[in-house]
C-alpha cells in the first residue's frame, strides 16, 4: 500500500545530509534498480508515492554536496552521463524503455539547474555540455510537463574559455580528419560533427566567454578546415563558416574596446582572406569583411598584405549588392582598413603604388554600383581615404573612366561626369580648390603626345594610366579635366560654399591661378612641339589642341572671376616675379586686362594700380639673353600694360603717372636697341603724353633726344628697314 516507499522516502531525507561516498555506493544501486522498473512499467502519476521515492532518491544522489566525489567515481558519473543523455534519437514510437529515459533524464535536468555543475571542474563539466549538445541535436526525448528545458541549461551550465577552445579543436581535428579521407569514403557518411559542432559555436556565443581571446586559435583552426572543405559538401557548413566568422568578429571587437591585443600570429588573415574566395554565400562574405575590418583595427599591417584581394573581391561582389547591410558591411570595410593605407605616407610615388589599384577598383566597378548608393560609397571612400590628399586621385580615374566613353561615344558620358562633379560639391570648398589644383598640376605634366619608350612611361607619376593612353586618349584626358575645372569653378554650388568662407581660401586661389598660368605655358609649348613635328596631322587633333588652350584660358578667366582684386593684384606681382618668362608674359596679360575693366572713380582704382611699379620694373629690366625671344615678349607686354593704365588713369592721378615716364626712357626701354622693344616704350610714352599734356613738358630732355635719335636712324635706312623697324618710324612720329 505504499508504506515502505514512505518510508524510504523520510529515511533519505534524513540521510541527505550525512551521504557519504560509502552511503552512495549503496544508494546507486537501488536508484538503478528503480530505473530499471519504470522501463517494464508505466510511469509513476507526479506527486505519488513512487514518484516521490524516485525524485529523493535521486536528489540524495545527486546533489550539489556531492558532485565534486561524483565526478570521480567510477560507477555514479557514468550513470549520471547516461541518465543525462536519454533515448538515442527520438523514436518513431514510445514504448516504455524510451518513456523510462525521459523521465530519468528530467531528473538529471532538474538536478543541473539547482546548481550541480558548480562545483565540478572543467572536464566534468565540458563531459556535461557534450552530453547536452547531442540531446540538443537530436532533438528532446520526451518532454515532460513542467520540465526544465534545454535553454535554461545551457544559461546555467557554462564552459571556461579554455574548455570552450579545447572542445572546439577536438571537434576541429575530427573534421580535418575526416577532410583527409579519400573522396568516397567521405561521400559514404554524413560526419555528425556538423550540427553538434553548430550546437556547439552557438552555446559558447551566448555564453559569458563567447567573446574571450582564448577561442581564437581554435576558432582560426576550424575556419581552415572549412576553408579546405569541398565547397558545399555539407548542408550547415555555410551556416557553421558564418556562427565562426561571426564569433571571431565579435572577440575582437571586445578586444579592441578592452584595449586587449590578439597576439598577431595566431591571426591568419590568408586563410580569412580565403574564405571569401572559397564561399559563395553572400552572408559569408558580409560577415568575413566585417572580420577583416575587425581584425585590421588591432593588426593593420598584417590586413594591408592582403588589401588588393580584399577589394578585387568586393568590385567583384559586394559592391554590386543592393540592400543595407551590405552597404554597412563596405562602409565598415572602408572605415577599418584603408586608415592603414593611407597613414603609410610615403611619396606621392609609394601612394599612387599603394592606394591606385584599391581606387581603382572601386572605379572600375562604378556602373555596376547601384544609382542611389553610389555618392554615400564615394563619399565614405573620399572620407575615409582623406580629400585633401586623394579626392583629386579618385577625380582623376573617373575622368579616365570618361574619356573612354567619350570616344566610344556612350550615352552614359555626361552620367560619370556629372557624377564626379557632384561628388566634389560633397567637399568642403577649400578642399574643392585643392582637388581642382591638383587636377590642373597633373594635367600640366602629361606628356605632348603617347609615350612609346618605357624608361620615359616609369617616370610618369599618374593615378590615370597615362603610359598606356594613345595621342587621342591624351587629348580627350586633357579636354575632360579641363572642362571638369571649368565647370566645378563656375558652378553656383562651389561659388556659394566659396563665397561664406570670406577670405579664407586667398591663398588657395592665388595658387590655383598660379598653377593654371604654368599650365598655359605648358600646353602652348606642347602645342608647338607637337606642330613641329608634324603630330597634328588630323583635322581632330589640330581642333582638340585648339579647344584645349581655349579651355585652359577660359579655366584661368573662372579663377580670376573668383578672385577679389587686392587678391588678384598680389597674385600678379608675385606671378611677375616667376622663374618662366612664359608665366611671366601670361600674368601681365592678366593684368592688361583687369587694367581696362576697372573705372578709375571708383576705389578699386587704388589697389588696381598697385600693379604700376612692378609692371614698370619688367619694362625697365635688362633683356634676358637665356630666352631673348620670350624676354622681349614680356617687355612688350609690360609697357602695353603701362599705355593702358595711362589711357585709364593718368589724367585723374598725373603725379604717379608723371615718375612713370623717367622708367620708360631708360637704357632698356626706350634706349633699347632692339626696335621691338623701343617701339612699345614709344606708343606707351605716346599715351602719357597725350593724358598728362603740358606736364611733360619738364620731362622733354629725358624721352625727346632718344625719340629723335630712332627716328633719325630708321629714316636714315628707309629702304632696307625691317618690319621692327618701320614700326619704330611710326611710333616714334
Amino acid at each position: 500500500d505504499g508504506v515502505v516507499p514512505q518510508l524510504q522516502t523520510r529515511l533519505l531525507g534524513v540521510m541527505r545530509a550525512v551521504v557519504t561516498d560509502s552511503v552512495l555506493e549503496q544508494l546507486l544501486p537501488l536508484l538503478s534498480s528503480h530505473v530499471d522498473e519504470l522501463k517494464t512499467q508505466s510511469l509513476p502519476e507526479a506527486g505519488s508515492t513512487e514518484d516521490m521515492l524516485i525524485h529523493t532518491l535521486f536528489r540524495t544522489c545527486y546533489a550539489p554536496s556531492m558532485a565534486p566525489q561524483l565526478a570521480n567515481a567510477k560507477q555514479a558519473w557514468p550513470a549520471f552521463l547516461e541518465f543525462l543523455s536519454g533515448a538515442n534519437g527520438v523514436p518513431e514510437t514510445w514504448g516504455s524503455v524510451e518513456r523510462a529515459q525521459a523521465y530519468v533524464q528530467q531528473l538529471s535536468f532538474e538536478q543541473l539547474a539547482q546548481g550541480f555543475t558548480d562545483g565540478l571542474g572543467s572536464k566534468a563539466v565540458a563531459q556535461i555540455t557534450s552530453c547536452l549538445i547531442r540531446v540538443a541535436v537530436r532533438g528532446n526525448a520526451y518532454v515532460m510537463a513542467g520540465g526544465v528545458s534545454l535553454r535554461d541549461l545551457f544559461n546555467r551550465v557554462q564552459l571556461d574559455a579554455v574548455t570552450a577552445a579545447d572542445e572546439i579543436s577536438a571537434i576541429a581535428g575530427r573534421l580535418g580528419d575526416d577532410e583527409n579521407k579519400s573522396k568516397k569514403a567521405r561521400a559514404a557518411s554524413e560526419p555528425s560533427e556538423l550540427p553538434e559542432l553548430a550546437t556547439l559555436l552557438e552555446y559558447v556565443q551566448n555564453s559569458s566567454v563567447g567573446t574571450d581571446t582564448a577561442l581564437v586559435p581554435a576558432l582560426v583552426s576550424l575556419l581552415s578546415v572549412f576553408v579546405g572543405a569541398d565547397a558545399g559538401r555539407h548542408g550547415t557548413q555555410a551556416y557553421v563558416m558564418q556562427l565562426v566568422l561571426g564569433m571571431l568578429t565579435r572577440v575582437f571587437e571586445a578586444a579592441t574596446a578592452a584595449h586587449i591585443v590578439v597576439p598577431e600570429s595566431v591571426v591568419r588573415v590568408d586563410t580569412i582572406v580565403q574564405a571569401i574566395r572559397t564561399s559563395s554565400s553572400p552572408q559569408t562574405h558580409n560577415q568575413t569583411l566585417l572580420l577583416l575590418a575587425a581584425v585590421a583595427a588591432q593588426h593593420p599591417d598584417v590586413v594591408l598584405h592582403h588589401v588588393m584581394a580584399i577589394f578585387t573581391f568586393m568590385g567583384a561582389n559586394v559592391l554590386r549588392q543592393d540592400d543595407e547591410y551590405s552597404f554597412h558591411v563596405i562602409q565598415q570595410t572602408l572605415e577599418r582598413v584603408i586608415p592603414p593605407l593611407v597613414q603609410h605616407g610615403g611619396s606621392r610615388a609609394e601612394q599612387i603604388a599603394q592606394a591606385g589599384p584599391v581606387l581603382r577598383v572601386f572605379v572600375d566597378t562604378l556602373t555596376h554600383i547601384p544609382r542611389h548608393r553610389r555618392m554615400a560609397l564615394f563619399s565614405t571612400l573620399v572620407r575615409t581615404m582623406g580629400a585633401d590628399s586623394y579626392a583629386a586621385a579618385v577625380v582623376e580615374l573617373l575622368l579616365e573612366k570618361n574619356v573612354a566613353r567619350v570616344l566610344k561615344g556612350g550615352r552614359e558620358t555626361d552620367d560619370v561626369l556629372a557624377f564626379t562633379l557632384s561628388l566634389t560639391h560633397e567637399l568642403e570648398a577649400a578642399q574643392q580648390l585643392q582637388c581642382v589644383e591638383q587636377v590642373l598640376l597633373d594635367v600640366a605634366a602629361l606628356p605632348a603626345d603617347a609615350v612609346k619608350n618605357t624608361e620615359l612611361a616609369a617616370g610618369i607619376v599618374q593615378y590615370a594610366d597615362v603610359a598606356r593612353m594613345s595621342g587621342g586618349e591624351l587629348r580627350t584626358f586633357r579636354l575632360v579635366a579641363l572642362d571638369y575645372a571649368h565647370q566645378l569653378l563656375t558652378s553656383r554650388q562651389f561659388g556659394s560654399k566659396l563665397g561664406a568662407l570670406q577670405g579664407a581660401a586667398d591663398a588657395q586661389l592665388s595658387g590655383t591661378a598660379q598653377t593654371q598660368l604654368q599650365l598655359i605655358a605648358q600646353l602652348s609649348a606642347q602645342h608647338a612641339q607637337v606642330e613641329a613635328g608634324g603630330l597634328l596631322d588630323t583635322d581632330v587633333a589640330a581642333r582638340a589642341w585648339k579647344q584645349t588652350v581655349q579651355l585652359a584660358y577660359a579655366v584661368l578667366d573662372d579663377v580670376n572671376a573668383l578672385m577679389r582684386l587686392q587678391l588678384f593684384v598680389s597674385t600678379v606681382v608675385q606671378l611677375l616675379g616667376h622663374d618662366d618668362l612664359k608665366v611671366r608674359r601670361k600674368a601681365l596679360a592678366l593684368a592688361n586686362t583687369r587694367l581696362s575693366e576697372v573705372d578709375a572713380r571708383t576705389a578699386d582704382a587704388d589697389d588696381v594700380l598697385k600693379l604700376l611699379a612692378p609692371v614698370a620694373a619688367v619694362a625697365a629690366a635688362e633683356l634676358d639673353t637665356s630666352d631673348e625671344r620670350e624676354s622681349l615678349a614680356c617687355k612688350q607686354a609690360a609697357l602695353l600694360c603701362v599705355a593702358t593704365a595711362a589711357r585709364r588713369f593718368a589724367a585723374a592721378r598725373p603725379t604717379q603717372f608723371t615718375d612713370l615716364v623717367a622708367i620708360i626712357s631708360g637704357a632698356h626701354s626706350l634706349g633699347a636697341t632692339q626696335a621691338a622693344v623701343a617701339s612699345a616704350a614709344m606708343v606707351a610714352l605716346a599715351v602719357l603724353c597725350d593724358q598728362l599734356g603740358p606736364r611733360l613738358i619738364p620731362m622733354l630732355p629725358t624721352y625727346l633726344p632718344l625719340v629723335l635719335k630712332h627716328l633719325r636712324a630708321a629714316t636714315a635706312q628707309l629702304e632696307t628697314a625691317s618690319a621692327d623697324d618701320l614700326a619704330l618710324l611710326i611710333s616714334a612720329l
